[in-house]
Formats: C-alpha cells, sequence, structure tokens
C-alpha cells in the first residue's frame, strides 16, 4: 500500500502553501538586503575598533548589548606549484606544512616562510610557497555575545 504523507500544517492547500513560500521567501530576501546594509555599518565600526587583534567588539551605549565582530581569511594553494615544492623540501618537512589536501597550515607555514636558512634549495621553496599560496580577501563573522 503506497504511503500517504500528510501536510505539515493541517487544512493548508498546495495553493495556500505556494503563497506562503513566496511570501517568506520574500520577506527573508528583504532580511537578507537589510542585513547586508547592517553588516557595512558594523563592519566599518568593527574595522575601526579592532587594533591588532582579529577580534573587536561593539557595545550599544549601555552595553547590554554587544556584537562580537571576528576577522579571518584563509589561504589558497596551487596545488601544481606545490608538488614540486613537496620534491625539494622531502614529505616530513611538507607535511608539517601542508594537511594532506593541501590545505596549509597556517602557523606552521609562517613560521616556515620567516625561517632563515642557507640551503638554497629550502629558499628555492619558500619563493614557490609564496607564489603558490595566497590569502583570501578578510571577511568578518558578527555573533551576538550578549543582548
Amino acid at each position: 500500500m503506497p504511503q500517504v504523507l500528510e501536510p505539515p500544517v493541517r487544512g493548508m492547500s498546495l495553493e495556500d502553501a505556494i503563497q506562503e513560500f513566496v511570501r517568506i521567501k520574500n520577506r527573508q530576501d528583504e532580511l537578507s538586503e537589510e542585513e547586508k546594509a547592517i553588516r557595512e555599518i558594523l563592519s566599518y565600526a568593527a574595522i575601526e575598533a579592532r587594533r591588532d587583534t582579529k577580534t573587536a567588539r561593539l557595545a550599544n551605549h549601555d552595553k547590554s548589548t554587544v556584537i562580537k565582530a571576528e576577522f579571518y581569511s584563509y589561504l589558497k594553494c596551487d596545488t601544481n606549484a606545490l608538488n614540486e615544492v613537496k620534491e625539494m623540501i622531502g614529505d616530513d618537512q611538507f607535511e608539517r606544512l601542508f594537511r594532506v589536501e593541501y590545505k596549509p597550515a597556517a602557523r606552521e607555514l609562517e613560521t616556515f616562510l620567516a625561517m632563515k636558512t642557507t640551503d638554497e634549495r629550502m629558499e628555492t621553496a619558500k619563493e614557490m610557497i609564496k607564489e603558490a599560496v595566497t590569502r583570501s580577501a578578510e571577511s568578518i563573522r558578527f555573533t551576538v555575545e550578549k543582548s
């Protein structure tokens, strides 16, 4: 016997559900535009308040509401260029710097690139890494910390 599905809202016809979906979708689009405009204002304020950290907190006048702004970016890799680097510096060193899917371990990678060495292979590898790995544009994630 075929399974009969009950509508999640009893008494709502397909026509009503379609109309309600369109109403909700339109409201989501409106709210998305409003949020985008507010994020621009918050972003400007967060950049001003940031100083040298990756986090800024924005509070209203009596500090009853606090919004946390976290700045982040990620590293992107040119895997073809990194395959050559892997051969130059060896698997052990390479795997300390990059995860198997060529996702850089940012802290270790920055340390490696800043390291002074007289080994020409390592210096060449560092230059190749600098060309193959780029940082994305910085983004800001907002969360309500206190309300």
